[in-house]
């Protein structure tokens, strides 16, 4: 009697490669194990997860791709770029000032997949404008990093906690504020709310509907 051989559906197919991911998202542990002396934080970097994942994906017959996509909005960033003279026939000079009206963003993508089944997860960064010490091509290097380390934590299921690893000072001090902000402060507020008019709402705590708009 000859061997049959049987095809798993679809669906079978589809489950065992979901409970091979789950099972892999488990194990991949990738702990803060770099150090900020200065700043006094731990953090996690993209070169981590990938090295914690490659082992865990290997053993479950999973492959790993990043891949990156630009995207150039034009928006006002009120930023100076460049001051240029111009001399005409008189030899009068005009200054001209030119700001800065596009801005850089990189998408990351993170796909998990056995061949046939996949799962994948974006992650977003902006360029800076300006980055002390590093060219255009630096720059860009470090938004994709950061992205692709964003688009690893959702596809890993790793914790977002705050990471004081980002790409913009800004972005870092705005998120310091939000989860460190003094406990001074917080009395300084409160107390400021009591020498309020009845009426009066401070700006900060207004609400404002706004409608929702394609983005």
């Amino acid at each position: 009697m000859e061997n049959e051989i049987k095809i798993a559906p679809p669906e079978s197919e589809a489950r065992e490669f979901n409970i091979r991911v789950m099972t892999a998202i488990n194990e991949i542990y990738a702990p803060k194990t770099q150090k900020n002396t200065h700043a006094g934080y731990s953090y996690r970097t993209c070169s981590d997860i990938l090295d914690a994942a490659k082992k865990v994906l290997l053993k479950y017959n999973l492959r790993l791709t990043l891949t990156d996509s630009i995207y150039v909005t034009p928006e006002s960033t009120g930023e100076l770029t460049r001051v240029y003279e111009t001399k005409d026939k008189n030899g009068v000079i005009t200054k001209t000032r030119e700001m800065s009206t596009n801005r850089v963003y990189v998408k990351a993508t993170a796909i998990l997949t056995d061949g046939v089944f996949e799962i994948r997860a974006d992650g977003y960064a902006r360029e800076d404008l300006v980055k002390k010490g590093s060219d255009g091509s630096q720059t860009t290097g470090s938004a994709s990093t950061y992205a692709r380390k964003r688009a690893l934590d959702a596809l890993f299921c790793i914790d977002d906690t705050p990471d004081p690893d980002s790409t913009s000072e800004m972005e870092k001090q705005g998120r310091h504020y939000e989860i460190w902000k003094p406990a001074q402060a917080r009395a300084q507020q409160a107390q400021a709310k009591k020498s309020y008019p009845r009426n009066y709402e401070p700006s900060s705590q207004k609400t404002t509907k706004h409608k929702n708009v394609g983005v």
